[in-house]
């Protein structure tokens, strides 16, 4: 009987919630719903039952949360960040070479190539094609992501592909600043090639 008057003090909770939205409320709702609303009708289970199997799916509900949120930092930030990607303080017109370019210079791609290579890295490993062609499909970049690099090297434009792992130590050096990301135009770092710090010759940035 405590099991199910708690399950229903929960849901009871949550609509009023819902029916009464504010900003906090807001914020905190998707919380509730995922880790409180969906492993409550454990608690209708008899007994202790039902208050273990609760804790328990709450305790592997928030250690799946962090470890999703653990992956997708180390896939999405860090072939952003890094002392050897620019940032820009004006804008440009989109889909034009400048922008095209600008997406070049301001993001890395991981190692490519391979379905489990790939799978293993959500695809996530060809964030530069991504950036230049943003709707095309996974098959796609895998095709394209050699005729880019190509490209990028036959006319100058520093293409940045690194590990996953040299990526992650590159961002916690921004993150704790020691170094900070490029601006364009920018200078060589110490430990930075001068090639990757200048324009390629007759770009004009707009």
């Amino acid at each position: 009987h405590t099991n199910t008057a708690l399950a229903l003090a929960l849901v009871l909770a949550i609509a009023i919630a819902l029916t009464h939205p504010s900003p906090p409320g807001a914020c905190l709702l998707p919380m509730a719903l995922r880790f409180v609303l969906l492993p409550a009708p454990l608690l209708l289970l008899p007994g202790t039952l039902g208050s273990t199997c609760f804790r328990n799916a709450l305790l592997h509900l928030l250690i799946a949360d962090v470890l999703s949120n653990l992956h997708a930092f180390l896939t999405i930030v860090t072939n952003h960040a890094g002392s050897d990607l620019y940032r820009f303080s004006t804008g440009c017109s989109p889909h034009s070479p400048t922008f095209m370019l600008r997406q070049v210079l301001s993001s890395a791609n991981y190692r490519t190539g391979g379905d489990v290579n790939d799978f293993l890295h959500g695809f996530l490993n060809y964030q530069v094609e991504h950036h230049i062609w943003p709707t095309l499909s996974m098959l796609s970049y895998q095709k394209a992501q050699p005729e880019l690099q190509a490209i990028c090297e036959a006319h100058g434009v520093p293409y940045v592909q690194e590990s996953v792992w040299r990526r992650l130590v590159r961002t916690i050096r921004i993150m704790i600043g020691d170094t900070s990301m490029r601006e364009w135009p920018g200078h060589p770092g110490e430990d930075e090639p001068p090639e990757v710090a200048a324009p390629p010759p007759g770009v004009v940035i707009f």
